[in-house]
C-alpha cells in the first residue's frame, strides 16, 4: 500500500459538495432544521414518560415554518427592493 502522507484527507461527502462543516444562513434551511430539532426533543421527552399533549407536536412545527417563512419572504422583498 502507497504512503499516503502528504495528500488531502478523504471527503466524507460526494465529490465536489461543499463541506460537511458549511452551515446554511437561509431562512428556509434553517427553519426546516430548528424544526426537526424541536420535532426530536418532542419526541425524546415523549419516550421519557413526560406528559406531551398531542397537539403539541403540529402547533410547533407551524409556527416554527410559519415564522421561517415570514422571514424569506421578508428577505426575499428587502432583497428585491434593494437591487432596484
Amino acid at each position: 500500500m502507497a504512503d499516503r502522507m502528504g495528500d488531502d484527507p478523504p471527503s466524507l461527502g460526494p465529490v465536489g459538495a461543499p463541506p460537511l462543516a458549511t452551515f446554511s444562513s437561509d431562512p428556509a434551511v434553517t427553519g426546516a432544521m430548528y424544526s426537526i430539532l424541536v420535532l426530536g426533543t418532542i419526541m425524546l421527552a415523549d419516550s421519557f414518560g413526560l406528559p406531551i399533549p398531542a397537539w403539541l407536536s403540529p402547533v410547533a412545527t407551524f409556527a416554527i415554518v410559519g415564522y421561517f417563512l415570514y422571514r424569506s419572504v421578508h428577505e426575499q422583498k428587502k432583497g428585491a427592493a434593494g437591487a432596484a
